[in-house]
This record gives structure tokens, C-alpha cells and sequence, in this order.
């Protein structure tokens, strides 16, 4: 298990999730990063819903999350900080999405948003990863295959805690104390992202922040990646 120090500031994270239902069924696989490029290009002027401007890709925390409803076929977005407010612009009833090959309308929007204090616990709370966690990259992947299961362990709960600190970081939170996090992986799942093959984890996060239910940690977060929910026993 692996902890670190951080500085205290104020902790409070605004959180909105926007569930689009489609006026027709979706019948192909879940489509997160289809959303996100239709999104983006129906509203090309706002960076947050796309992490781009004149001049490249913009490095941060992903304000806008993209994400898929496995049960439903639901489209989800979440937005955090700054992107609750732009989250409001999606409310057009006329909404009208090009998903790879498929245009949708959108017939119907739901919004809920929540205000959560992110706080260091004075025990571990458990998480569930709904959506691959993405830790490790092809090069650091051929490093982490050299280590021993032991080794393999504390570089995934070293990895979490990085994760944690640079998503509270991007969003202007701090945290008094130590954080520590650990990791308990179930399965692990090839994933594609752009070209690249990459090892996706599923399992359990512990860790003492109080994160939100629908944050998300590791690679390509607004791709639907590292989606996690707050559990109170083992999923």
C-alpha cells in the first residue's frame, strides 16, 4: 500500500452526470469515445468538451468525462468542476449526434448533480472500477512484466495513489495528510485507445479519500476509462 503527502486547500468538488437516452435503439457495442467526438464536434468552440485549442491538445484532468451504460445503452457524460456548468448547453431537445456510422437524436436528458467534500477517512474505503482502469502504458507495461507478483502489487498501488493526487491536483483539491491506496485487480481486459494496445485493469481501489461516486483515475479518463463507484462490501 502506497502513501504520499499533500497540501490542504478547500475540498469541495461540484459533480453533474448527464444521462442521454437515443429516440431509437443502440444495438452495436457500448460507444464512449463515439460520443465524445460527436460532442465535441457539435460544440467545437468550448475546450472542455474536447481538451483542444488552437494550439494542441490541452494537458489537464478532463473536466467533461465521456461514458456508456452498458444496461441501458444510455450515453453518459460527467462533468466535474468547471464542466457542470458547461454540461447545461446539452439540454437542447433537438440534440442531433453522428455515432460512427449511426445518427441519433437525443429523446430524452437527465441531470443530477451532487456537491461532494473530498476528505482524507480515518479508515479505507472501497471502490469498484465499472470500466477498465488504465495504469500503465506500452513502455512502463514491459517494465511492470519484469517485476514479481510482490513488485507488481506495490507499482499498482504506487500508481493509484499518483492517479488520486493528479486528479484532485487538476481539479484544485487538497487533502490533509497522508493518502494511500491499494489496489486489488480481477481481471484484466486488452484495451484499444488510439492504435495502441493497452492492459486495462478490473477489480477493487481502497484508499482513505473520500472520492465521489462517478469519479474516474488512470489513462484517457474521458474516454470512459477508470470509472469508479463507492462499495460497501466485495463486488
Amino acid at each position: 500500500m502506497e502513501n504520499q503527502n499533500e497540501i490542504k486547500a478547500p475540498s469541495q468538488l461540484p459533480l453533474c452526470l448527464v444521462n442521454l437516452r437515443w429516440d431509437q435503439e443502440w444495438n452495436a457495442p457500448p460507444a464512449p469515445h463515439l460520443l465524445r467526438g460527436a460532442i465535441a464536434a457539435a460544440f467545437p468552440e468550448n475546450d472542455l468538451f474536447h481538451q483542444h485549442n488552437g494550439t494542441g491538445t490541452i494537458y489537464r484532468y478532463p473536466r467533461i468525462h465521456y461514458r456508456w451504460d452498458t444496461r441501458s445503452g444510455d450515453g453518459i457524460l460527467a462533468g466535474f468542476g468547471p464542466g457542470v456548468e458547461a454540461l447545461g448547453a446539452l439540454f437542447a431537445a433537438d440534440l442531433q449526434l453522428r455515432l460512427g456510422e449511426q445518427s441519433v437524436t437525443v429523446a430524452e436528458s437527465r441531470m443530477s448533480f451532487v456537491r461532494h467534500q473530498v476528505d482524507v477517512l480515518p479508515k479505507l474505503k472501497r471502490y469498484h472500477f465499472r470500466s477498465p482502469w488504465l495504469p500503465l502504458n506500452q513502455e512502463n507495461y514491459a517494465h511492470y512484466q519484469t517485476l514479481d507478483q510482490a513488485e507488481q502489487a506495490l507499482e499498482l498501488d504506487r500508481i493509484a495513489v499518483g492517479n488520486i493526487l493528479s486528479a484532485l491536483k487538476g481539479l484544485d483539491i487538497r487533502v490533509d495528510g497522508q493518502v494511500y491506496a491499494a489496489i486489488v485487480p480481477r481481471q484484466k481486459i486488452w484495451c484499444s485507445l488510439k492504435g495502441q494496445k493497452l492492459c486495462g485493469l478490473l477489480g477493487t481501489l481502497l484508499t482513505n479519500i473520500d472520492l465521489p461516486d462517478d469519479f474516474a483515475l488512470g489513462k484517457a479518463v474521458s474516454h470512459g476509462y477508470g470509472w469508479i463507484k463507492s462499495q460497501t462490501r466485495p463486488n
